[in-house]
């Protein structure tokens, strides 16, 4: 808040760096607590909320003594800054701009969440070449909560009710043992990698992928890509559409969760867990575009977007 006449800053609240998802008023009323997927709680000393406590004559209007108090207010802004004193430092802020954080942690730095908490199962010496081995490129086990928490339902999400193992899915095998997990554009989500490099080494004419998405976006918006890099050096990117290839299935998304170039393979049929909660994985297939050269590795890529896309498995052929 500035006083544009005198270009004098009055007031500099210091908002959160992300949503609030809770606010509440202390019993009293003078001071207000919120709560933000910044992972800080703040607890503000507040402005008075009830009529009565805005002070003047009984004949006044409350717009009256709302009026008187503003000015009040700025002038003892305005009277400060003239005597030199920082309006920005805390201790000589008004009484009611004063703001605590009660609660916070620091985010970890963005990308450095590249491998899982808890263990991966060996790989089944039954798995094939075809079967791609993404061990060394996995952040996440399947029974690991991973995804931020905004509702107690979602408090123990994670992929723990998906077998592990060799698994065929749409008559496809996948070595399912884990995920990798990217970016979306959202600050609780900075943690998870932008990229994430599988190794290939050799020749497809297709490749068919188990994946899915957390949060909805618009209607066939590229949420990532698989980005094939050929022993030539030359690379091809195929796009992965929201809505195309895969949907989310959360944040009141309910249109069907089959997609026209993606089928759903799991759950099916739905758990007891909510499905707007439950994570719905997608089968997808995409033609190599330059199926004679052979591939040395896939980069699975995020568009940085509102979807948080995640990879399963791989299989080519």
């Amino acid at each position: 808040m500035w006083d544009v006449s005198l270009g004098v800053e009055l007031l500099s609240l210091v908002a959160h760096t992300n949503a609030v998802y809770g606010v509440a008023f202390s019993p009293d009323g003078l001071r207000l607590a919120t709560g933000s997927g910044d992972n800080t709680a703040r607890i503000w000393t507040a402005f008075p909320w009830r009529s009565v406590d805005y002070p003047g004559p009984r004949e006044l209007s409350l717009s009256g003594r709302i009026e008187n108090y503003k000015r009040q207010f700025s002038r003892t802004a305005i009277e400060t800054h003239r005597r030199g004193q920082n309006l920005r430092t805390e201790s000589q802020l008004p009484r009611h701009t004063r703001v605590e954080i009660v609660g916070s942690f620091n985010l970890p730095p963005a990308g450095s969440k590249t491998s899982p908490r808890r263990p991966i199962p060996p790989r089944s010496p039954l798995a094939g070449p075809d079967q791609l081995d993404l061990t060394a490129s996995y952040n996440v086990a399947l029974n690991e909560s991973w995804q931020p928490v905004e509702r107690l339902e979602e408090f123990d999400l994670s992929l723990a009710a998906l077998p592990s193992g060799l698994q065929t899915l749409a008559g496809v095998r996948f070595d399912v043992r884990g995920l990798i997990q990217l970016r979306r554009g959202a600050v609780d989500c900075e943690l998870f990698p932008e990229r994430v490099a599988i190794p290939v080494r050799r020749r497809l004419t297709q490749l068919h992928a188990l994946h899915g998405g957390r949060w909805p976006e618009q209607e066939r918006t590229p949420v990532a890509s698989l980005v094939l890099h050929y022993a030539d050096g030359t690379e091809a990117t195929l796009p992965i559409l929201y809505g195309a290839h895969l949907r989310a299935a959360n944040a009141g998304d309910n249109r069907q969760a089959d997609c026209p170039l993606g089928q759903v393979v799991w759950p099916s049929p739905f758990p007891a867990t909510p499905k707007e909660v439950q994570p719905w994985l997608h089968k997808t297939t995409f033609p190599n575009p330059r199926p004679t050269l052979g591939v040395e590795r896939i980069e699975y890529v995020s568009q940085v977007g509102r979807c948080g896309p995640f990879l399963v498995a791989v299989t080519v052929e």
